[in-house]
């Protein structure tokens, strides 16, 4: 990641993350702060993605709850 961003904090921000998280980023996008924004959008997309499976799971976990509780009660 030869060409670190004009602004000392995306820098710092590069160092943090670490170069090796976003080497892969970097050659996709072949620019250190075009890395930045793919890494950002992918942290937001994979952040939504949990938020769906979050309520998935929720409505599944309390269906099962609610047939194993029905189950239960008519033995």
């Amino acid at each position: 990641m030869g060409d670190c961003a004009p602004t000392e904090e995306r820098c710092a921000l590069t160092e943090l993350i670490t170069r090796a998280r976003l080497s892969s980023y970097e050659r996709s996008m072949s620019s250190t702060r075009g890395a930045l924004r793919l890494y950002e959008w992918n942290m937001r997309t994979a952040a939504s993605v949990m938020e769906l499976t979050g309520m998935v799971e929720v409505v599944c976990r309390n269906a099962l709850d609610r047939e194993l509780e029905a189950w239960s009660s008519r033995g």
